[in-house]
């Protein structure tokens, strides 16, 4: 908190010390706003890790979406799976990597590996260099980065970023039961990361 009672707009910290998620999503968005040409996925990493105190890593950078599999249950679950690849046609990729999703993304792991890359609790966050935003797993959002209908990458660039779980987040009884649970849903029956 600012010296004068108000909010500590450089952590995003509300009034009464806790961290305030809109305030440092606004933070974020605006940095992003401003930006003349589009941050590297390295700066928006340490601007997250700056914004919010948590770990931020770039796992992936300047890749394309290769394929998207989603579907909608009847509970009205978006599910799916999103393909990343180094090169825009995946038959000249040397590098893949998957993200599965339940409405949130929940895992990432890379052909060439049997540990997953991020796994939540973990947010496994999208940006693209190519556009100098952030989106979603929304089709109306990966639409700048796949052609559904052909098929395709639309050869806008994709980098992935993890942000580590707040502790009183992951700390909290039930949180990673729950998360394994929505992990062992999708085929995931692998150990959860430490605290």
């Amino acid at each position: 908190m600012g010296g004068d009672g108000h909010r500590d707009f450089g952590r995003g910290v509300g009034a009464d010390g806790q961290p305030d998620r809109a305030m440092q999503a606004r933070q974020l968005g605006l940095q992003l706003l401003q930006a003349v040409t589009p941050l590297s996925t390295q700066a928006v990493a340490a601007g997250i890790e700056e914004i919010t105190g948590r770990a931020a890593r770039a796992v992936v950078s300047n890749f394309f979406i290769t394929s998207v599999t989603q579907s909608t249950s009847s509970a009205s679950l978006d599910s799916g799976i999103i393909r990343l690849d180094n090169a825009p046609d995946p038959a000249q990729s040397t590098e893949t990597h998957y993200l599965y999703n339940l409405n949130e993304n929940l895992i990432m792991y890379s052909a060439a590996s049997t540990t997953p890359d991020i796994i939540a609790p973990d947010s496994i966050c999208y940006y693209s260099e190519s556009t100098g935003r952030g989106f979603s797993n929304a089709s109306d959002d990966l639409a700048q980065y796949f052609d559904a209908a052909s098929g395709r990458s639309t050869g806008n660039t994709v980098s992935v970023i993890a942000v580590q779980t707040a502790p009183q987040l992951y700390n909290t009884p039930g949180v990673v039961a729950s998360f394994a649970a929505l992990l062992r849903n999708i085929g995931y029956a692998g150990g959860m990361p430490p605290a």
